[in-house]
Parts: C-alpha cells; structure tokens; sequence
C-alpha cells in the first residue's frame, strides 16, 4: 500500500502511481497536490485534496476515487472497476470521461461555485451532479448519451439552467433512465435516448422541455413555481407512450404541451386527481389514445385522464384552452375547461365532476360522450351549442343538459344513437335512428326522420322516460 502524507508541490506536469495499493490522505497530515495535470494510478482507493487543472485518475481493481479540488477542475479521465467516484471542486467541474463500475459504481460531482460540464458520465449505480451555485451543461455539441446509470437513478441539482450547449440544447440520458432534475432559475431541457422516468423534475422559474425515443413515465414535472407565459412544459416522444401521473405548469400563464407517438395515459390508479393543470394544454396522440377508452359506449363509464386549464384574468388571449388530438384512437378526460374545448378523434369522452361547457367547442368525431355530474351529487351543467352532430354514437348527460345557443330551449341533436340523460326538463330536435332517453322533468322529443327505435342503449331497462311524477312526455 502507498499512503501520501506530505505536501506535494510540482511546477509542471505530475505523475502518481500506487499500482500494487492505495492513494490516500492521511488522518494526520494534509496532502494537497498540486500542478497543471496530475495523473493517479493505483489498484485501491484514491484519495486527494488538490490544486491542479487536469487529473486523470483510475482504480484497477477495488477501490474509489476521492478528489477535493481547490479551483476549477477538467476531468480528462476518472474510472474504477469496482467503487465510487467523488469529485469536488471549489470553482467549475468539466467532466469528459468518468465511469464507476461494480456494486458501489455510483458517481458524485459537485461543483462548490461554478458550473458543471458533462462530457461523459456513467455510473453502475447511481450518478449525483450539483452545481449549488451554476449550471449543469452537456458539454459537447452532440446527441450522444451524456449520462448514465445502469441500476440506479440521475440527480441533477443546479442554481440555474440543466440544458445542453449550442444546436443541440439537451443533456442526454440513457435508454431507461430514471431522473430527478431540479432548479431554481433556468430552462431544463433533456433528452432521452430511450425510455426515461421523470421521478421528479421541478424548475424554480423556467420552463420544461424533454424529448425521448421511449416511453417516458411523468411521475412529476412541475414548473409551477413562477407562473410566467414562458415556463412551459412540454414532452415529446418519437416512440413510445406518455404516462402522466402529475404534470403542471402556471395555472393561469403557464402552457402544457404533450406530443406522444403511442398513447397519453393516466400513469397513476388515482381516481380525479389531477393528472395535468396549465393556461392552454395541447395533447397529442399519434398512434394511440389520450386516456383510456371502455369497451361498450353506452354501458362503461370510462375514468379519464383529468385535466384542469385555468383562464387568465390579466390576459385575455389566454382563455385556457385544451386541444386533444388522436386521429386514430380515443380521447377520454376528466375535463375542467376554462376556455374551449377542440379534439380530433374516432371516439371522444369528456366528463366532469362539476359543469361541462362546450357550447363554444370544436368537435371532429365519430363517436361523443359529454357527461356532466359525473359524481352524481346533483350540482354539474352540461351546456351545449344550438346543435351537436355526429355520424356514430352520442350520449349527453348531466344535472341538467341546456343550450347557449339563440334557439334554445331547444337542442338539435343528430347521431346514429343517441343516449340523452338530464336531471332537468328537455326539448329536442334529434335526427337519430335509435333514442334512449331520460329527463326528471318534461321531455319533448321531435323526430326530424320517419322511424324512428326506442332502445335501451344503457341497459337501465328503459328506452324512454320521465321520472318526476308530474313531469309530461311527448315523441313526435
């Protein structure tokens, strides 16, 4: 074993090598190394206080590697076999080349008062990046895996931005990295280069941009701190799903965007917890659903995705609008609207606990589910325009289902079946070849086709009824 326990001092470059021991810091005396490049080899631990620009640093067999830096620091190389890497410097930290293998194989940089630059970080374990009062870069120009940690997980803690440099802005992860980033001013901005789990990513004041060519787990990503028009949050992935359990952005500047080419789903069991929350919140799914849909229309009531957009009053632009697009698929919500609701979809569901407004919505649809009082305590409006048409299924539910529109009482509806259900009195144009229909109060129904079938769509053992006692019924 080589112990060093006294001052070493060289002018130029400096070279050390314990190869058949260890390198390390006696309890009794200081060591503090100092020169432009030093180089330590040795079989075990590495264990130095220093004062150089450069190190290139390796364990060879079973040990780790302790550097404490008295300025800046340029991590040419830092590498064990079976330990840990723990490099700190008082000033700036570039990191070009650091691996820690074996069972212990986590990876630790801290950066006292500067930045942190990451070339390539990989850690068995985990890897731990601080830069209490700077920034964390990805330090080259390029799409190449800045960080990894095999088995265990990526935390990222800085003053200000976690992004990359130049074209390619992003610091990149591993295929099937689990991550917490956190700020406290700043953009952060990552791309997965896989899967990736976003266990908890929150920004002080900035906004949240990731990419990934994997599914990405959203358990929370937060840039809620500072509602500002600019701390947007936005995910995109070129494969794969989104999986939201909390997702939130200035409730009355702030704007969510979500672009999946799978699906966007619900990634916790919770039922009306709010999966996403913003100003304007646009999703997107390209081969999937937005939600999850249920298998008989009529009969399963589906718990979707819950979403909250929030209008601001010292902005009118920003009516908080939700934009739900799956070309391909279904979109179901859970759905509290500040301002209109647009979608694209075969099938779409949207409910609410409370009112439903989307007299002023744009719907291009095959199949539609508007359901109000989706709790069932009574207090919950479904508010519709004049008309509503679609060329499937329809089912309208609430409280009390009214039009906004100049014609109203009356609402024209058209389907292929049509599901009506209100809590209140209705009175309905309906071009429909099969009508299921129920009102507490008077219901008149006039049919615009010749024939028309009374069917019991929900299976509650009626096709046609009023419930209060003296409420009337007409169908003509």
């Amino acid at each position: 074993q080589v112990t060093l326990n006294a001052d070493l001092d060289h002018a130029g470059l400096g070279a050390i090598d314990g190869d058949r021991g260890s390198i390390t810091q006696n309890t009794v005396a200081s060591i503090e190394v100092t020169t432009h490049q030093l180089t330590a080899i040795a079989a075990e631990n590495i264990d130095l206080d220093t004062v150089v620009d450069r190190i290139d640093v390796r364990s060879t067999l079973a040990g780790d590697i302790v550097i404490r830096d008295g300025s800046s620091l340029q991590v040419d190389h830092a590498e064990t076999v079976d330990g840990a890497i723990n490099i700190r410097a008082a000033l700036d930290v570039l990191a070009l080349n650091v691996k820690a293998a074996g069972n212990t194989g986590d990876v630790t940089l801290l950066a006292i008062a500067g930045d942190i630059g990451i070339g390539s970080v990989t850690a068995n374990s985990n890897v731990v990046v601080t830069a209490s009062l700077g920034a964390i870069h990805d330090q080259n120009d390029d799409s190449l895996v800045d960080l990894s940690a095999a088995t265990g997980t990526i935390r990222l803690t800085a003053a200000h931005e976690i992004a990359g440099l130049g074209a390619d802005n992003r610091i990149e992860l591993a295929d099937g990295s689990q991550l917490i980033a956190t700020n406290r001013s700043g953009d952060i901005r990552l791309s997965g280069l896989g899967s990736l789990t976003l266990t908890n990513i929150v920004t002080g004041d900035g906004a949240i941009d990731i990419v990934a060519k994997g599914t990405v787990d959203a358990v929370w990503v937060d840039s809620s701190a500072t509602d500002s028009d600019v701390n947007d949050i936005s995910m995109v992935t070129t494969l794969g799903d989104v999986r939201v359990s909390h997702v939130r952005a200035g409730v009355l500047n702030g704007d969510v965007s979500i672009d999946a080419q799978g699906s966007v789903l619900d990634g916790d069991t919770g039922v009306d917890d709010v999966d996403i929350e913003g100003n304007d919140v646009l999703l997107i799914a390209r081969s999937g659903d937005i939600g999850t849909p249920t298998g008989q229309f009529f009969i399963d009531r589906p718990n979707g995705l819950d979403v909250i957009t929030h209008a601001s009053p010292l902005t009118p632009l920003e009516m908080g609008d939700l934009t739900a697009n799956a070309v391909n698929g279904a979109v179901v919500l859970q759905a509290t609207v500040a301002g209109s609701l647009q979608s694209t979809a075969v099938t779409l569901y949207v409910l609410s606990d409370g009112d439903l407004d989307t007299s002023t919505s744009i719907f291009n649809v095959t199949n539609l589910a508007l359901i109000a009082d989706t709790d069932g305590d009574g207090l919950g409006t479904l508010t519709l325009a004049d008309s509503l048409l679609v060329s499937g299924d329809l089912w309208l539910e609430g409280a009390d289902v009214v039009s906004a529109g100049p014609s109203a009482p009356l609402i024209s509806l058209s389907a292929s079946r049509l599901l009506f259900r209100s809590g209140g009195q209705a009175e309905l144009s309906v071009a429909t070849q099969a009508l299921d229909a129920t009102t507490e109060n008077d219901l008149r129904i006039s049919s615009t086709l010749a024939d028309i079938e009374l069917v019991d769509l929900n299976e509650d053992l009626f096709a046609l009824q009023t419930i209060a006692p003296t409420a009337s019924l007409a169908l003509y």
